[in-house]
């Protein structure tokens, strides 16, 4: 089980979040088209008067399916944001029970994201040390 940095974390959380907005965006056009861009229980009158912009050419069917896709990845990205979420909570949570050196250890370990011997360069330690330490948070539930 691999420990991912609190930083990437929340970089994929800020990822997720623009890409859940530009789905909703895409879900929204989609549906527009679906609809016509008029009223749903008027569509026989033409409110657009005069031909104007673009003229777009999908068909009803690859309408369903591009707004079926979208929905699709806005559902598996609210999820995957969700987990990110939790995980980035677990840290957090972690972080606010552990103190000293264990605290800086793995600080700098999931929220810098530095190696073992990186670790014992920054804080003056042997790295034999920091791995004794590094060793004691293992009973730390890991963040995922």
């Amino acid at each position: 089980m691999i420990i991912q940095s609190y930083n990437d974390i929340c970089s994929k959380i800020a990822a997720l979040e623009l890409w859940i907005d530009s789905l909703n965006r895409d879900i929204k056009y989609y549906s527009k088209l679906l609809n016509g861009g008029k009223p749903k229980d008027i569509g026989s009158i033409n409110y657009d008067g005069m031909p104007k912009g673009s003229r777009n050419d999908m068909t009803i069917d690859r309408i369903l399916e591009a707004l079926r896709k979208c929905e699709s990845h806005l559902y598996l990205a609210q999820e995957e944001k969700k987990c990110k979420e939790k995980a980035k909570r677990d840290i957090e949570g972690i972080l606010s029970k552990i103190e000293g050196l264990e605290y800086q250890v793995f600080y700098n370990r999931v929220v810098k994201g530095l190696t073992l011997e990186q670790i014992a360069e920054k804080l003056n330690y042997s790295e034999i040390w920091i791995k004794k330490v590094s060793a004691k948070l293992k009973n730390i539930p890991k963040v995922y």
